[in-house]
Formats: C-alpha cells, sequence, structure tokens
C-alpha cells in the first residue's frame, strides 16, 4: 500500500508539472509582441492601397483599428481633465466614433498611395510598459518618419500615439482641433462633427 501511495503521489506531482509548464507555456505564446501588432496594421494599410474600397473592407479594418489602437486611452488624453466629468454612455459614443474617425483618415490617406513600404528602425523603453517603436514609411517617392507610442495593458501592446517626423503628435494635434469644438459646441457637438467627417 506504501508502495502504491508513492507511485500515485509521484505520477500526480509529475501531472501537475506538465500542467504548470503548459499553462506558463500557453500564456507566455499568447503575448502578442508590439512588432506583430505594427505589421498587422501595415498589412491592412498595404490592402487598402491595393483594393477598391467596400463596405466589407471598412468594416474589416474598422476593426482592425479598434484592436490595436488603445482607444480610451486616446480619448482620456484627447478630452483631459473633463474626461472624468463624461457619462460612461457618451464616452462610448466618442470611442465608437473616434475609432471610425481614425480608420476613415486612414483609408483617405492610403488609398491615394500606389505603392508602400514600411522600414523598422530601432524600438526604444521608454518606461514602465511604455515603448516607441520607430520606422520609416516610404509611400510612393515620399520618406515619412513614424514613430508609434505603444502601452501594454496586461498581455496587450496598443498604440496610443503617433509621431509623425519625429515631432508632430497625432494626439496633440487633435487634442487642439477638438479643444476648440467643444468649447463651441460642446462635448455632444464634438460627437456629431466626427459623424459628419466620418462620412466618406
Amino acid at each position: 500500500m506504501r508502495f502504491l501511495s508513492n507511485s500515485f503521489c509521484n505520477f500526480f506531482f509529475n501531472i501537475l508539472k506538465i500542467s504548470i509548464f503548459f499553462y506558463f507555456s500557453s500564456a507566455i505564446s499568447a503575448e502578442v509582441k508590439p512588432l506583430d501588432i505594427l505589421n498587422k496594421l501595415h498589412f491592412s494599410l498595404e490592402k487598402i492601397t491595393q483594393n477598391n474600397l467596400n463596405d466589407y473592407s471598412f468594416n474589416e479594418f474598422l476593426n482592425v483599428t479598434r484592436e490595436i489602437y488603445d482607444i480610451e486611452k486616446m480619448g482620456r488624453m484627447i478630452i483631459g481633465s473633463k474626461w472624468a466629468k463624461i457619462t460612461p454612455e457618451d464616452k462610448d459614443k466618442f470611442i465608437n466614433v473616434f475609432g471610425e474617425f481614425i480608420t476613415v483618415n486612414y483609408i483617405r490617406r492610403f488609398s491615394k498611395i500606389q505603392k508602400l513600404n514600411f522600414i523598422h528602425k530601432e524600438t526604444k523603453v521608454i518606461g514602465n510598459n511604455f515603448i516607441l517603436v520607430k520606422f520609416d514609411l516610404k509611400a510612393d517617392e515620399e520618406l515619412i518618419s513614424l514613430d508609434y507610442l505603444m502601452y501594454k495593458n496586461g498581455k496587450r501592446w496598443r498604440i496610443f500615439d503617433i509621431l509623425l517626423d519625429g515631432s508632430i503628435s497625432e494626439i496633440a494635434t487633435k487634442k487642439s482641433d477638438f479643444k476648440k469644438i467643444i468649447e463651441e459646441k460642446g462635448f455632444d457637438g464634438l460627437i456629431s462633427d466626427l459623424k459628419l467627417k466620418n462620412k466618406i
């Protein structure tokens, strides 16, 4: 009986070790690398340059935008201190319409380009769970510097800002533009304006 008990215990602990190994292995593999995220975005942008747009391709790219961008974090940064005073319903409206706004702007810019080439230059750690990923974008004959600011929330890396030519922040630009609209028309006016701009 003692032999059987020891054998059973050894068998149990071996199974437990294997289970723990596979758990941590799957947890590591589940973490998507930042370059994989950006490559997915770049692949989608290349598809925009090659295909005629229709409702399906718009919705497909909208899903990519929502997956890759931390739109809620961007909203908090753009709206600033007033974000805390906005109702959850209005926050959801903004997140949805701003995700469409990002998608439409990409489509408008990249549907006019014939040839794209993204060249990764370097990745820098700039803080706890923050990185800067630098690319050169060759769009037809124009060379543009793209710096992606990314934040890791749990196991997910997401974009929350892009610097054009190393200095022009998309967040800072939108913060300035949206502030004027909010001052003139209120937050509801901003939502309405974005909906109008989202019409392709």
